[in-house]
């Protein structure tokens, strides 16, 4: 089944995306990934993560937070473009999955398989993307 669900709040540019699947149990831990690491290998793996300028600010058990500034992706209203904002949820996320699935087994592949992103208000600040169990306490 799916690993998590979310919402996306855009009133201060937050993105919060609750992660309640049981799986995540397995996930409670970061073996020794910090965020400089992370952000390495997504700007190297996933170049459109560099141009955005998209950062990971912090990894802990369960949760994975992730900045990307407005200026790098303002569009046309300045305010941030959507489709940046659905990114940086996505690298989030995915960096919270490979990081759980890294802790579980060394043979397995993360890919997307759907994502839907639903804009209440433009975002008109840096954008920050929390992943994890703690967005589930505090849904946006």
């Amino acid at each position: 089944g799916p690993i998590g669900s979310g919402a996306v709040s855009l009133g201060k540019s937050r993105i919060a995306i609750c992660m309640c699947n049981p799986w995540l149990n397995a996930l409670d831990r970061t073996l020794g990934m910090n965020p400089s690491k992370l952000t390495r290998y997504l700007h190297e793996h996933i170049p459109l993560s560099g141009a955005m300028g998209a950062s990971i600010t912090r990894i802990e058990p369960l949760q994975v937070t992730a900045t990307a500034p407005l200026a790098q992706n303002i569009n046309h209203r300045d305010t941030m473009f959507g489709g940046s904002l659905s990114a940086l949820a996505i690298l989030a996320g995915w960096g919270l999955v490979r990081i759980g699935s890294d802790a579980v087994c060394t043979d397995h592949m993360v890919v997307i398989q759907k994502s839907e992103t639903v804009f209440r208000a433009p975002a008109q600040d840096d954008a920050v993307a929390e992943i994890g169990r703690a967005s589930c306490r505090e849904r946006v």
